[in-house]
């Protein structure tokens, strides 16, 4: 799982309806965060369920790296999103 904490998902979260019609790219980045966090449970959830179909199928070596990518992707993301808006969001 991405390595976003706790306070920055509810900092991300807490953006009130006057900073999304204001700031429309920080809820669609916000968006995004959340959308790639949900990708990496599913590629997790599938894994599982070849595992336990199959544990020696060929793709669970591919659907391993697609998930660290996955995981990259998010904590990347999820790191620029509280670089960018992070401190905006508190005040």
């Amino acid at each position: 799982m991405s390595r976003i904490n706790h306070r920055q998902t509810k900092s991300m979260n807490s953006g009130t309806r006057d900073d999304v019609s204001r700031y429309p790219e920080r809820e669609q980045t916000r968006e995004a965060v959340s959308k790639t966090q949900e990708a990496v449970k599913l590629l997790k959830r599938a894994r599982k369920l070849m595992t336990e179909e199959n544990p020696a199928q060929l793709a669970i070596g591919h659907l391993d790296t697609t998930i660290q990518e996955a995981e990259r992707h998010a904590t990347t993301l999820g790191n620029w999103y509280w670089r960018t808006y992070g401190d905006q969001e508190a005040k």
